[in-house]
């Protein structure tokens, strides 16, 4: 078969045409062939011209689809244009000159009738023996059982060898390499992965090594030129790894399919190298490989540093990880020094008239917004009193100061501007001093900062003349970590934290702690813990310095840690997932990335949070090692994100890079993902920016009467019907930003005077889910389980077989999908896990048979724990007889093999199971077809397959690969719950108003008494959506904010009493209109009027 691959590429038959003055139009056909490449080339003979400059298109390409048309002639159907570009009433988005695979032998080409546009058609026929021979290699590297695995690799090595002479001896259309190149990565992935140590490849007819410096040499070349495409500074090749401008740096610079599958075949063909597979080059190839072995390696060792250095490190952690060695300690890089003082904020003047109870309400009340204080607590300092002191009987009213810890340091900035703010705080006549702690323990240039952050951390330090106990424990441990030194022999900890002490004159430091503390022995424990203590009450600061260096933060505990330190317990897989649900958890709560989120940020697992079936593996873990696997999992991230760009995640091959980071998605934090999933929908947006988007009309009447009829009226049907005729590439649009963004379609409300869209079609969205909810329509059901109290609320797919029509609905389901996810726009539907598993081709388990219909999940469990016949008959005692059993020898339970479907058919397990009844012999065998013929209802392949194609029309479904259940859930159908402190730091007050105002607070207050309930019903009176993204912090550009935040509040249009007026929304653009309602009781009365009595305002 491999021989007829290469004597089938002898025979590539290529036709180029070039371009005439006239017009012209022949057949080219080449009765051999399999199929046909149609190609659009440079011509290097001619100077390049843009398409504007020659009359399009200048070549059209027909294939015949058979029948005849006027005159007896067969009719020609296009296949493609060049360039392609098309009338702007079919609203086409895509390349100008594509390579088109034509499954004919015969085309019809029509060219020429302008001057030269710099390109020549190029029509190359690819022989029947090569697809034939593709198809052998990919069965043979997905092959899972083989006997004799030396046998294996030596048909490998053929296939490898084959496809070498392929690539080398022949110039094959750019369509047909990148598949090559992807079946030769796979063929060397098989290899490294199968082949015995001493196994080496047999001479080859092309040198190994010459092939891969040859590929190597292409791939450099193709970066530079891709990257030059998206760099904004084009005058400067890029160096590094990921490149600016690119998809990886959080913009829209995507690499071509082509330069992926280079890329792989580079690094497997390297890591061939690297374990010695390669065999000798052929005889006549000898003399030449030996002349220049040097330059080679040479050059060799120059090219792969830089760029490809990188990618190739990525691939190695990436295949390490997959193999199951994430427990090894050589995921981690150095950090230390760490920096927890950054979440200590140094307050001065505070409002002396206040008391520290009432100062510590408002600010943890002005910090919640912004994750809070740890553990609430603030540490409240006098002022120094002046000589004078306070007159007698008058009250003492010195300023107050007060340090603060932030639960993350990457909130300070928000913190300082909300304190700066706040009227409350400030002490008459003077301003509040909010001063952020940088590297170092400096609080910036004010003097009276400095000396109360010293105070501060002085108490921290020593009482009652002595050092706490924790620090006791930790200067010990510190100690400890070398034998007892002479002053020549500083090391470890303690070598960094004399280090950190001492400032950068650590000889000086250790000299004066010798001669001070030392003794002929050597330096003892009590003599480091008296020094520290004597030092601590002169430089509080310095001792803490050292302790950062060390590793430690500001309440003793571990945070950082040198390069390739174990955990004190190993951590399993299970639990480095639940940590990063946990680190997810944690981000969402804060609203910060994973990024901005720090090792002294990670708290203790608080007991409530446990509960979290998510984070049970997490349970006996102490604070060290959450951190230590924070800072593993955050370098994991770090290096396998710059990999997610360069890697095509349509191949499935198991041994594939894309294939294993798929296998490594639940390693890779949230926002990591979404970062990545962003910018491939802005990348491969096909709709240009001034394009209108297609409208489609809705009659609200006609909806609210047949939702409990007919599903033809309904909004979700009369969108089907109206979005039918639209491209799918109309609704592929950027990422919605900005306040009142462009989705991928208008909704136009008949009867309905709508200003904006974004109103109308987040509302649209959410009458679709409730018309989806209902059993009007044919796409979801509640899950079985619900009927028991079990996962109530919760959807699946409607099971059984589907009609036409049906089928044309769930493709549009699909689609709204797809369009919920460009849109950022959660759905509130809960989805069980199996929908979510089914959609990404995962295999269901019996725990999502628990979950989707828990009572046949306890019967299956019955039958299966019988282990005797007298355990059976108790059991079938439960069960009513069906028909009378006359048998004496056969106890019967009264079942047959016939069980009931999900929809209420009742349906045989087995040919002839009606006939069959349930005994102790054959009730396992019985108990395991109800499992999976319940299962196979759950997974619902050819409905699924329907919701999967209408996806794949909006959003590139490779992306599935990397998401896990949970994200996709997260993803498009957000969480029930409305995190208020989120809402509160994402709002903005316009025309004059502030936070401080009273009727403001009026507003928050009342808000903050509502139940999860009402606050889901604010949500939709004032944006029509009840729930909102999470996790996206908004932008600093106030015109990029992640729809539909900002929440806007403004005072109300008009004049008039404002305790007579109502509250009003302007629902595109997430504003409410507030009055400034005189009272407590008037504000959360008119806010109850508002939600419950005005459901679906369209205003504005």
């Amino acid at each position: 078969m491999l021989g007829r691959m290469l004597n089938a590429s002898n025979g590539f038959g290529a036709c180029i045409l070039k371009m005439t003055e006239d017009k012209e139009a022949a057949d080219v056909t080449c009765p051999e062939s399999a199929f046909m490449i149609v190609s659009c080339l440079d011509d290097k003979t001619q100077p390049q011209a843009s398409s504007t400059s020659s009359k399009a298109p200048w070549a059209r390409v027909f294939c015949y689809r058979g029948g005849q048309g006027k005159g007896g002639k067969q009719q020609l159907q296009e296949v493609v244009r060049y360039p392609n570009e098309v009338q702007q009433s079919q609203h086409y988005c895509g390349p100008l000159y594509p390579s088109v695979l034509v499954p004919f032998n015969l085309v019809h080409v029509k060219w020429g009738g302008c001057t030269s546009p710099g390109k020549v058609l190029a029509i190359t026929a690819i022989p029947e023996d090569l697809p034939l021979s593709l198809s052998f290699i990919h069965t043979l590297t997905h092959s899972s059982s083989f006997e004799d695995k030396l046998e294996y690799c030596r048909a490998l090595t053929m296939c490898s060898d084959a496809l070498i002479s392929l690539l080398s001896h022949h110039d094959c259309p750019v369509l047909l390499k990148e598949t090559l190149f992807h079946q030769l990565a796979e063929v060397m992935w098989s290899l490294l992965a199968i082949s015995p140590e001493d196994y080496t490849m047999p001479a080859a007819t092309v040198s190994f090594t010459e092939f891969f410096h040859k590929i190597q040499e292409e791939v450099l070349l193709l970066y530079e030129a891709e990257c030059s495409a998206f760099v904004t500074d084009k005058g400067k090749p890029p160096g590094q790894f990921p490149p600016p401008g690119s998809m990886a740096q959080g913009d829209v610079g995507k690499f071509s399919t082509y330069f992926q599958a280079l890329l792989e075949l580079v690094l497997a063909t390297q890591q061939c190298i690297q374990k010695g597979l390669h065999g000798s080059p052929s005889p006549s190839k000898k003399r030449k490989s030996r002349r220049g072995s040097k330059k080679d390696g040479e050059s060799d060792s120059r090219k792969m540093t830089g760029w490809l250095n990188t990618v190739a490190s990525a691939a190695g952690l990436l295949q390490a990880l997959t193999s199951g060695q994430e427990q090894s300690s050589c995921f981690l890089d150095s950090s230390l020094p760490c920096h927890p003082c950054r979440r200590l904020l140094v307050l001065t003047n505070l409002n002396p008239k206040l008391s520290h109870e009432a100062l510590k309400l408002k600010l943890c009340k002005v910090c919640r917004a912004h994750g809070g204080l740890y553990k609430n607590m603030v540490h409240f300092l006098k002022a120094a009193k002046t000589s004078e002191g306070p007159s007698e009987g008058s009250q003492d009213h010195s300023p107050i100061h007060a340090v603060l810890e932030l639960c993350c340091s990457a909130k300070g900035p928000a913190v300082i501007a909300a304190l700066s703010a706040s009227p409350d705080l400030k002490s008459d006549g003077g301003s509040l001093g909010v001063c952020a702690v940088r590297d170092g323990l400096k609080s910036g240039e004010e003097e009276e900062a400095t000396k109360v952050l010293a105070q501060y951390l002085f108490s921290k330090l020593v009482q009652d003349g002595g050092l706490v106990p924790e620090a006791l424990q930790v200067l010990t441990t510190i100690f400890n970590s070398c034998v007892p030194i002479l002053k020549t022999d500083v090391h470890d900890s303690l070598e960094l934290f004399l280090t950190g002490c001492s400032g950068g004159h650590k000889d000086a430091l250790v000299e004066n702690l010798w001669s001070t503390f030392g003794s002929n022995s050597g330096l003892k424990v009590d003599g480091l813990l008296s020094w520290a203590v004597q030092r601590a009450s002169s430089d509080a600061i310095s001792v803490w310095n050292g302790l950062f260096a060390a590793g430690f933060d500001l309440h003793f505990q571990r945070c950082g840690f040198p390069a390739n330190s174990a955990p004190s317990r190993q951590l399993t897989r299970s639990q480095h997932v639940a940590l990063v649900n946990y680190v997810d958890s944690i981000c969402r709560h804060l609203a910060v990335t994973s990024e901005q989120l720090c090792a002294w940020d990670i708290a203790p697992l608080e007991p409530s949070i446990m509960v979290n079936e998510h984070l049970e593996p997490l349970q006996g873990l102490s604070l060290e090692d959450l951190r230590l696997g924070f800072l593993q999992l955050s370098h994991i991230n770090s290096e396998l994100s710059k990999l997610l760009m360069a890697v095509d995640l349509r191949y499935t091959h198991p041994l594939s890079l894309g294939s294993q980071l798929s296998q490594l998605s639940a390693l890779m934090f949230y926002d990591v993902k979404m970062s990545f999933v962003h910018a491939v929908l802005n990348a491969s947006t096909r709709r240009s920016w001034d394009q209108a988007p297609p409208e489609i009309k809705m009659d609200p009447l006609q909806s609210a009467i047949s939702i409990a009829s007919s599903p033809l009226g309904t909004q979700f049907c009369q969108a089907a019907q109206g979005m039918a005729d639209v491209p799918s590439s109309q609704l592929c649009v950027p990422l919605a930003s900005g306040g009142d963004p462009t989705y991928a379609f208008n909704v136009k409300l008949t009867g309905e005077d709508v200003h904006g869209t974004s109103g109308s079609f987040r509302h649209f969205l959410w009458q679709v889910v409730r018309e989806l909810q209902s059993p009007v329509l044919p796409i979801l059901i509640p899950c079985p389980s619900g009927a028991a109290g079990v996962n109530k609320g919760k959807y699946i797919l409607m099971p059984g077989p589907h009609t036409y029509s049906e089928e044309k609905l769930l493709q549009f389901f699909g689609q709204l999908l797809g369009v919920a996810v460009r849109a950022d726009l959660p759905i509130a539907l809960d989805f069980l896990p199996c929908f979510w598993k089914s959609l990404c081709g995962y295999q269901l388990d019996l725990e999502d048979l628990k979950d989707a219909d828990c009572l046949t999940y306890k019967l299956t469990r019955k039958f299966l724990e019988c282990n005797s016949p007298e355990e059976f008959e108790q059991l079938a005692a439960t069960f009513p007889r069906s028909h009378s059993d006359d048998s004496e020898t056969t106890t019967s339970c009264g079942l047959q093999f016939v069980y009931t479907s999900i929809d209420g058919r009742d349906v045989e397990l087995c040919p002839g199971g009606r006939d069959m009844l349930v005994t102790f012999d054959n009730c396992k065998r019985f108990a395991e077809a109800v499992e999976e013929y319940r299962l196979r209802e759950l997974s619902n392949p050819t409905r699924m397959d329907a919701i999967r194609q209408g996806l794949a029309s909006v959003v590139p479904l490779q992306l599935l690969r990397i998401l896990t259940v949970r994200d996709l859930d997260l993803r498009v159908c957000g969480l029930p719950d409305v995190n208020l402190d989120y809402l509160k730091s994402h709002t903005m007050y316009q025309v004059g108003l502030m936070e401080t105002d009273q009727h403001v607070l009026y507003f928050w207050n009342a808000l903050e008494s509502f139940t999860q309930d009402e606050l889901r019903k604010f949500i939709k009176f004032a944006c029509n959506q009840e729930r909102i993204p999470f996790g996206h912090p908004c932008r600093e550009d106030a015109a990029k904010h992640v729809p539909p935040f900002p929440m806007k509040i403004a005072p109300p249009d008009g004049k008039g009493p404002p305790d007579s007026r109502y509250i009003r929304a302007e629902t595109c653009l997430f504003m409410i209109k507030l009055p400034q309602y005189s009272s407590q009781e008037i504000m959360t009365q008119k806010l109850h009027y508002a939600i419950y009595c005005r459901e679906d305002p369209l205003s504005g």
